[in-house]
């Protein structure tokens, strides 16, 4: 499903029609203080930004659908009016998958959003598994293994070590993590609990949960 969120009304009709006529289902979503969470009620396979405003609101509702955790991995295409090359670069640099200006081909439009879905399942497929060190996740089966051995996760468990695998060397802070898995980064109690039942379901490879004292944890293989 393709989801438009329009900043004007009726402004995606156009677009619904082309999508539809080319065997997509499409969904519009009027733009207002609830969108992003209409949008997490029902996950598309990508969201279409029909926008009519200034250059800075374009990149803030991006960020408001990035925010949410559900969505941060949909792809994004803006579609914007009179917009400059700096516009373009602004908002493929703030999360969007492609950008196009007013007005367009409708073929064009058809064309893109299926370059992009393309791009995003490819991405799927090479993404489904991560691995770091022995260490091996696969989200479509949900499991994990260390070597020949796998291991059994919890959902949290196994959602804080993909949030670590996908994150590799990078420091994370506790609130951080909290925000990511449970939406709510005063929970850090439950990510030290998570840490520490890891810590001892990982076998030799729990090592790679490094403690950052004072700031949070990293996964990364010592040298």
């Amino acid at each position: 499903m393709v989801c438009c969120v329009e900043s004007e009304q009726n402004s995606c009709e156009l677009i619904k029609y082309a999508l539809e006529a080319n065997g997509f289902l499409t969904r519009i979503i009027e733009l207002g203080e609830s969108f992003a969470e209409q949008l997490s009620k029902e996950i598309p396979e990508l969201i279409i930004l029909d926008l009519i405003l200034e250059r800075d609101n374009e990149v803030e509702i991006l960020k408001n659908v990035k925010r949410v955790r559900e969505l941060q991995e949909i792809p994004v295409i803006i579609v914007a009016a009179g917009s400059s090359e700096y516009d373009k670069v602004l908002g493929l640099d703030s999360g969007a998958d492609d950008f196009i200006t007013r007005p367009f081909g409708i073929l064009e439009l058809v064309a893109r959003v299926k370059a992009v879905l393309r791009s995003f399942r490819r991405e799927q497929r090479q993404d489904d598994c991560l691995q770091v060190g022995n260490l091996k996740l696969s989200r479509d089966r949900h499991c994990v293994s260390a070597g020949d051995e796998n291991i059994s996760l919890t959902l949290r468990e196994f959602e804080v070590l993909e949030f670590f695998m996908k994150n590799y060397s990078l420091v994370l802070s506790q609130e951080e993590i909290a925000r990511q898995i449970w939406k709510d980064e005063s929970r850090t109690a439950m990510v030290r609990l998570c840490v520490q039942n890891l810590r001892k379901k990982l076998g030799s490879s729990a090592e790679m949960i490094q403690t950052v004292h004072g700031v949070g944890y990293k996964m990364d293989i010592e040298e």
